[in-house]
């Protein structure tokens, strides 16, 4: 699975530098690295990265296997397949298609939360799922990261989940 994991921003150095003056020096290199992530995630210092979902100096973004990159991962492999076949590369077209599959597996078993009917991401520090409602949490069904004969499955799943007062508790996320 991918993660974000870049360095510091120079374009928001003197931003990022006050931020990390309010942590331990033991641990300012990886919030300037988890800020810059974040930065390039396009989720700009959403809660979604942030360890007590309030506070930017508990960024955690490099903890995190996030769906929705995972998903977009999945995405380009299936456009290279495609890809490949058209150009007449069969054999390649095939492997791809071959390491998609088992991607989604492995996608399966990582982001998918069997109890809540969605995925979600997951920190890789706590083996935990933040079941807190993002947008990304749909990125799958976009992507079709899923095997066809679970799509109606998942489906009504995350359509169930988005139902639930849980998941318009604008509080837990932003």
């Amino acid at each position: 699975m991918n993660i974000y994991f870049l360095f510091s921003r120079p374009e928001s150095y003197r931003e990022d530098y006050q931020t990390a003056e309010r942590v331990d020096r033991q641990r300012r290199r990886k919030l300037w690295r988890d800020i810059a992530s974040a930065a390039e995630s396009g989720w700009d210092f959403s809660s979604r990265w942030f360890q007590n979902r309030r506070s930017m100096d508990t960024i955690i973004t490099s903890d995190i296997i996030p769906v929705d990159l995972n998903a977009f991962m999945y995405w380009n492999m299936k456009i290279l397949a495609h890809l490949q076949g058209e150009l007449g590369n069969l054999t390649r077209r095939d492997e791809l298609n071959q390491e998609r599959s088992h991607f989604v597996d492995t996608f399966e078993a990582v982001f998918f939360d069997t109890r809540e009917g969605a995925w979600f991401d997951l920190n890789v520090k706590t083996g935990e799922h933040y079941d807190d409602a993002y947008p990304s949490l749909a990125v799958p069904l976009f992507t079709e990261c899923y095997h066809l004969n679970e799509r109606y499955q998942s489906t009504m799943g995350l359509s169930e989940w988005l139902g639930t007062d849980k998941s318009y508790d604008h509080r837990r996320a932003t």
